[in-house]
């Protein structure tokens, strides 16, 4: 059975990975729009852990496997903490542009059927803010608040 298959089970979604290449000897490459599957490694120490695997085809045939440790933290209106490890791509000289996630697994507990992530919106808004570091200490941050209801 190939390896693959094997992680069926521990399947939670899929995604887009977009990422450029440019080597100093070369033109740069079009950017590549990759298909991620995402996989449940398990919870430990109130950490869930996902690994995200998005085959590269070009300029070598390689896979990205990237990480998403999800962890509750009490922080303000923030429950949640999500973190998202990239690999060094091309040994430097490639680049994510896009990491876009779909958890779309379903479960039954208790005769009710739960998805892997949840929301709730108890005024309103869904807020979330973001912040990336990168390798050469360059930072970026990003909040964004939605109008949101209550299901029901």
């Amino acid at each position: 059975m190939p390896v693959l298959d094997r992680c069926t089970p521990s399947r939670v979604g899929h995604g887009t990975v977009v990422l450029y290449y440019a080597f100093p000897e070369s033109k740069p490459f079009p950017p590549l729009r990759l298909k991620a599957l995402i996989y449940n490694e398990g919870t430990r120490a109130g950490t869930t852990h996902l690994l995200i695997r998005a085959p590269v085809t070009v300029p070598v045939p390689t896979v990205i496997i990237a990480r998403l440790d999800i962890s509750r933290i009490s922080a303000g209106r923030y429950g949640t903490e999500a973190v998202l490890r990239m690999p060094t791509i091309a040994e430097g000289y490639g680049l994510t542009e896009l990491v876009s996630l779909t958890l779309d697994r379903e479960y039954e507990l208790h005769g009710k059927v739960h998805g892997v992530a949840t929301l709730r919106c108890p005024d309103g808004k869904f807020q979330a803010s973001g912040e990336a570091a990168f390798v050469d200490g360059t930072t970026a941050s990003a909040e964004a608040i939605r109008a949101c209801r209550t299901a029901g």
